[in-house]
């Protein structure tokens, strides 16, 4: 295609229609995207503001679930272990079981100055955690009004298949 060929087209399929009627498309248009624009707006306002809602408290439950986990700030993280000893005290861990750790890792805060920066490594109590949906008897359950991952060790036979799963090498078997 030439250049002369690009000019001709510029005005491709308009150079028919009289001014008038491109005037009413670009009306029609513009009150399409208002319509859509002020639905999405409207979508936005709380239900505490909505009116003909039978039961808001029910709707306002619906909107959100909670996702409960051990939420660590690793910028301050001493290496003291409490949170391990959170853990093993809660979920009955033997000594020799324990699979939380803490990473250390020596970083350059300065030229010349390094320091020492500690990473806890724990369950993370996933949305939709592998070592649940591996474990034949469901043994582990993700509990359905916290989210936090549970464990029936009554239920349990021993597979191993969740140490296998999890991505974060948290779990462990007690023998």
């Amino acid at each position: 295609m030439k250049i002369n060929d690009l000019e001709k087209c510029k005005n491709e399929g308009t150079e028919n229609l009289p001014s008038k009627e491109r005037r009413s498309f670009l009306r029609f248009g513009l009150a399409v995207t208002g319509v859509f624009l002020g639905g999405s707006v409207l979508s936005l306002t709380s239900t505490r503001n909505a009116h003909g809602v039978a039961n808001v408290k029910q709707a306002e439950k619906s909107l959100y679930k909670p996702h409960y986990t051990m939420v660590i700030r690793q910028n301050r993280c001493i290496d003291c272990e409490r949170c391990k000893e959170a853990c093993t005290k809660t979920n009955h861990v033997p000594a020799y079981g324990h699979r939380t750790t803490i990473l250390e890792q020596q970083m350059e805060t300065s030229p010349g100055k390094m320091e020492s920066i500690f990473r806890p490594v724990l369950c993370n109590h996933c949305n939709r955690p592998p070592c649940v949906r591996v474990c034949p008897t469901s043994a582990t359950y993700k509990d359905k009004t916290t989210g936090i991952v549970m464990m029936e060790y009554k239920r349990c036979i021993g597979c191993k298949t969740c140490i296998a799963a999890c991505p974060y090498n948290a779990r462990y078997f007690n023998e």
